[in-house]
């Protein structure tokens, strides 16, 4: 006996309009649990940071893109364009508290009790990079792990105590020649600005300069040299693909998308090929003399080849991604404080007029610029250290962690949540500076505690971050910054061309570098020093 079920022809539309449904279904399903159900579903924060992982980032994702639909395509355009991460977050600390939930499994925090529970206690890998943005971006880029990025705490110790080497005081001192010659040769070409009477983008010589060093630092010869313009194109794709990474890194926390996450890499990959851009900065064959070099240099790919001493094998692959990885992590960064620094003081003459004055009478001639006597310059690293304060370059995605199931600031935190101390907030409170959000370089003089500054919390200045995963090269980093600042206040005065014309917090760009930043100046030679 045969038993005939009779099925009602649907037509296209019905089909359509039936899966339509049961998407919206499951959409309202997820958007109700993520809203009212949701584990960190009490933390305040926007409504669409419920759901979605676009929050008051401006950087609106893709998938969002698919949910919302037309109306929302002017403000991926403006997300693309007008990037304000750090001023945004801020904006949300000011209005909910000092815990905001910024994504459907993120938290944001501004207090020094969650900084130092989430940075300070991470030997036991408690507080893991594994799954943030930072790691998934890196992962697009290079083709191995590197020591800014690997998630395992044991690898990692490994891996910093080898590359280490390349940093300690008896490094910076034999590296100090190499900056010295690259500030040398920036010099010459303003000598040639100075001559025509040109204005000139003090940014850009900036960081053309720096980007020569690092690169000698890096690889022990200047196999970067001219090659910025290739990074810069790069910069300018990673900025591109900021919302398609914010939507993997929300993909990430669903279950079951490991074939979806994998589709979408290769998407990314071959819309904007990281890895083969990367290859062109240092080609393999130049990369491949410096290995076989063994000539004992102390840059960054030595002291990375170094690593079978800890027990570690690494490949081609890890040594170049290593290299490149503290390479441009340590330009930009750099870069960016070089650039935030020479603003502000010439955004306040008399800072400006104070630490020329420090300059010029501790300094006779060219060869009494060295790394070590600047380092004993007060109000020159009063001038950095304000500076990184108000622009802490290790802020926002860069600063992310997956957390365990663990309490910060007594809040209990479920495993997996992702989670960040907010610098830019914390080091801009009130809470813990006086006038937190103006460049005041005296408040890190001796003697500041008896003066308007002495309610500052010091201990709230963690612009590299603390514990075992703080900026290993904090140390070069701030010697490049005193030497190049000291060789050109030393040799030419700098004129602010437009005070207002470009104000940094105005106009910018920061969301996980900063951008779209320019210092416009005339500049001329001191008498008897060109």
């Amino acid at each position: 006996m045969t038993v005939n079920i009779l099925l009602p022809a649907w037509s296209l539309g019905q089909q359509v309009g039936l899966a339509a449904a049961v998407f919206a279904l499951v959409l309202a399903t997820v958007v109700i649990y993520d809203c009212f159900f949701h584990p960190i579903a009490h933390i305040p924060g926007p409504v669409l940071a419920k759901f979605s992982p676009v929050s008051s980032y401006r950087q609106m994702n893709t998938l969002v893109v698919l949910l919302m639909g037309d109306i929302w395509k002017l403000w991926i355009m403006r997300a693309l364009y007008r990037m304000r991460f750090n001023s945004e977050l801020q904006a949300l600390h000011q209005r909910y508290g000092p815990v905001v939930r910024v994504g459907p499994n993120e938290v944001s925090f501004a207090s020094l009790e969650a900084e130092t529970a989430i940075y300070a206690k991470q030997e036991d890998g408690r507080f893991s990079k594994d799954g943030t943005f930072l790691t998934l971006f890196s992962d697009l880029v290079l083709n191995a792990p590197t020591l800014i990025t690997i998630p395992d705490p044991g690898l990692h110790k490994k891996l910093h105590k080898v590359i280490q080497q390349a940093f300690t005081p008896q490094a910076l001192a034999r590296q100090e020649p190499i900056q010295k010659f690259h500030i040398d040769m920036a010099k010459s070409e303003v000598d040639e600005i100075v001559k025509k009477g040109s204005t000139m983008d003090l940014a850009n010589t900036l960081e053309t300069m720096f980007w020569e060093i690092i690169g000698d630092l890096a690889f022990g010869e200047p196999l970067m040299a001219g090659k910025r313009p290739t990074y810069e194109s790069m910069k300018q794709f990673g900025k591109a693909s900021m919302p398609m990474v914010e939507a993997l890194s929300f993909l990430l926390a669903m279950p079951g998308m490991a074939q979806t996450i994998g589709t979408a890499r290769s998407l990314i990959t071959a819309i904007m090929p990281f890895p083969s851009q990367i290859s062109k900065l240092v080609p393999s064959a130049k990369l491949r003399d410096c290995i076989d070099r063994q000539d004992g240099k102390e840059d960054f790919l030595t002291a990375i080849m170094g690593s079978e001493k800890q027990g570690l094998t690494l490949d081609a692959d890890a040594f170049f991604s290593n290299a490149m990885g503290l390479t441009l992590a340590g330009y930009q960064t750099t870069a960016t404080t070089l650039a935030a620094t020479f603003y502000h003081i010439l955004r306040y003459p008399d800072a400006y007029m104070r630490l020329c004055a420090e300059l010029r009478s501790n300094i006779t001639t060219e060869g009494d610029i060295t790394g070590e006597r600047l380092a004993r310059l007060p109000f020159l690293n009063a001038c950095i250290r304000e500076t990184l304060r108000l622009l802490p370059p290790a802020n926002g995605k860069t600063a992310q962690r997956t957390a365990p199931s663990c309490t910060i600031a007594g809040l209990y935190i479920p495993a997996g949540t992702t989670v960040s101390a907010d610098l830019y907030t914390i080091q801009r409170s009130s809470e813990n500076f006086v006038d937190p959000s103006t460049f005041r370089p005296e408040r890190w003089l001796d003697g500041a505690d008896s003066t308007e500054f002495k309610a500052d919390i010091r201990a709230a200045y963690r612009p590299f971050l603390i514990g075992s995963r703080a900026c290993i090269g904090r140390h070069m980093a701030q010697q490049s910054i005193r030497l190049i600042v000291a060789e050109l206040l030393w040799r030419y005065d700098f004129e602010l061309l437009d005070r207002d014309g470009f104000i940094w917090e105005r106009d910018a760009g920061s969301s996980l570098i900063y951008t779209d930043y320019k210092i416009m100046v005339n500049v001329k030679n001191i008498s008897g020093r060109a």
